[in-house]
């Protein structure tokens, strides 16, 4: 079975986390291939070591033109090191996507420790975005862009229909669950999944399951209120009220799922 190859955009700690991840398996695994941490360990033939990493697009300037394993541990990423630096494998050279409505504006509020700051870099065109997938020969494409980057997700998902690429939408900017942009993808035959993605053991996954808890001892479920509280430029970047629309609607989705 071929690799699966993956192109990422937005090389924040979401994608920090994925990249160390892949690399700690690869040297923790057993000789049973029992790997605590994972839900699936093998899923279709396909395990972690098959995932290979062969683009990726940001805007940062401390991340652009900058190898993979750099850019993950460049600001404002404050993801920690779990692994050695040097059991890292370099990855592909980060190059500079459009901006489009990937930024907050509140972001030039702050300093460069927890804001994105943009360099002056020629963005890539979507016809050069559209070739590095193909002649990366990129199976999916993984949306780590900020909560509310409506245009640039759309931008993205443009690019995986012209160059035949999966998506796996991470962020709540409604693609899978548009009936539009579903139709899309169901006509050229690509896969599509998201949006919005439960963390493993995060707080929607967490409040699903207190509320689950709820109904199977007989309670009526009345009201539930889950407060996010973080760290992060992704918290920051959701400070911005319109931003944060779709968020709200997604996390009222997975509890709304289980009314009753």
């Amino acid at each position: 079975m071929n690799k699966i190859n993956i192109a990422v955009v937005g090389v924040g700690n979401c994608c920090s986390s994925l990249y160390q991840g892949i690399h700690y398996y690869k040297i923790n695994k057993n000789e049973n291939n029992n790997i605590s941490g994972l839900m699936k360990n093998n899923i279709g033939g396909y395990t972690f070591e098959d995932i290979n990493f062969v683009a990726a697009f940001d805007v940062d300037s401390r991340k652009t033109n900058k190898n993979l394993r750099d850019a993950i541990v460049s600001l404002p990423n404050c993801t920690p090191l779990f692994i050695n630096y040097d059991n890292i494998e370099p990855g592909p050279i980060v190059k500079k996507g459009p901006v489009l409505d990937g930024v907050a504006k509140i972001m030039n509020d702050y300093n460069d420790d927890e804001a994105f700051k943009i360099n002056d870099d020629i963005e890539l065109s979507k016809e050069e975005i559209i070739q590095i997938l193909m002649d990366n020969k990129v199976d999916i494409l993984i949306n780590y862009l900020p909560v509310g980057s409506q245009l640039a997700t759309e931008f993205y998902a443009e690019c995986c229909l012209e160059s035949g690429v999966s998506l796996c939408n991470c962020i709540p900017v409604f693609i899978a669950s548009n009936p539009e942009w579903e139709q899309k993808f169901v006509d050229k035959g690509i896969p599509l999944i998201g949006d919005d993605m439960l963390s493993q053991f995060g707080a929607s996954i967490f409040s699903k399951m207190i509320q689950e808890l709820a109904f199977a001892r007989g309670h009526k479920v009345k009201c539930h209120i889950q407060r996010n509280v973080g760290g992060n430029t992704e918290f920051l970047n959701m400070t911005d009220k319109e931003r944060v629309i779709s968020k709200k609607i997604s996390k009222e989705n997975v509890i709304n799922s289980q009314n009753r």
